[in-house]
């Protein structure tokens, strides 16, 4: 078994987590107490003969400056994590190719800052994460050898009259031992239209209890929306209202924003009444 430093391995579990953070998000993770600390710990894992951790850099965007990089964890991060944790390498999530995602940087990282929120709160609420799948894990359906065989999103969710692939679906065992699931959507930029287009998938899903019977937990379940901009979130709160045929969801719908998500604090909002 290698010999690891003890804040190296914490690295190596927050990447096996979440899968892809920047240096602000180990920050938040607590992973050292300042970004140079973390940037030198990161430099040893990914300067390694056989590196752990690789990153990949964006540059330049205009109206953002230049994007934080984003490191990930290598097949040989993901072999010393299984030896630590004495597990199958199969079970630690790496990235396999080091062509990563260009066209929703956003969005994933807001996922991820989701992700962080949550495992915060189960943390301090003594609760557990039973499953938490994203857009961006995949699987394969159909039989090995199939060549019909497909790689889909992990969240993908077959309706009646086509298919929903939300952003995050994830449950939860509360201290309790009452279960909790919850299906999320990040919103960015400010167009309600999408909105709208996505509400209307989510109505059929919540009709027919898809995603109940996907994850075989048949309990009432919310969607969270996330907003990038306080602005979109009350447009699309005002929409929602104005459709009659939705007011039978009236308490499976919930608003929030992405700096209150980001702070870990401040509640959902209720959409449906008027603020």
């Amino acid at each position: 078994m290698k010999n690891i430093s003890e804040t190296s391995l914490k690295a190596l579990e927050f990447l096996h987590t979440y899968q892809f953070l920047t240096v602000e998000q180990f920050l938040r993770l607590g992973l050292a107490t300042y970004k140079e600390s973390i940037r030198r710990i990161l430099k040893r894992l990914r300067t390694e003969k056989q590196p752990c951790v690789e990153k990949t850099d964006y540059g330049f965007v205009p109206g953002y400056g230049r994007l934080s990089s984003i490191f990930y964890l290598t097949r040989w991060g993901a072999e010393i994590l299984a030896d630590y944790n004495r597990s199958d390498v199969s079970g630690i999530r790496y990235q396999k190719s080091r062509r990563l995602f260009q066209n929703d940087y956003f969005h994933r990282l807001y996922t991820v800052d989701y992700h962080i929120t949550l495992r915060e709160w189960v943390e301090k609420e003594n609760a557990l994460v039973d499953f938490f799948d994203t857009y961006f894990d995949k699987t394969y359906v159909g039989r090995a050898g199939n060549p019909a065989r497909k790689l889909h999103a992990r969240t993908r969710v077959t309706l009646p009259k086509g298919f929903i692939v939300p952003d995050i679906i994830h449950g939860l065992t509360l201290a309790n031992g009452n279960q909790r699931m919850t299906t999320v959507e990040i919103h960015n930029g400010r167009d309600t239209k999408r909105f709208l287009s996505q509400m209307e998938r989510h109505a059929q899903a919540l009709e027919h209890g898809a995603i109940n019977e996907k994850y075989k937990r048949f309990i009432p379940y919310s969607v969270l929306w996330i907003f990038e901009h306080e602005s979109t979130m009350q447009a699309a709160a005002k929409r929602l209202r104005q459709r009659e045929d939705w007011q039978g969801f009236q308490g499976h719908i919930t608003f929030n924003t992405l700096k209150n998500i980001r702070e870990g604090s401040g509640k959902e909002k209720d959409p449906f009444i008027e603020k």
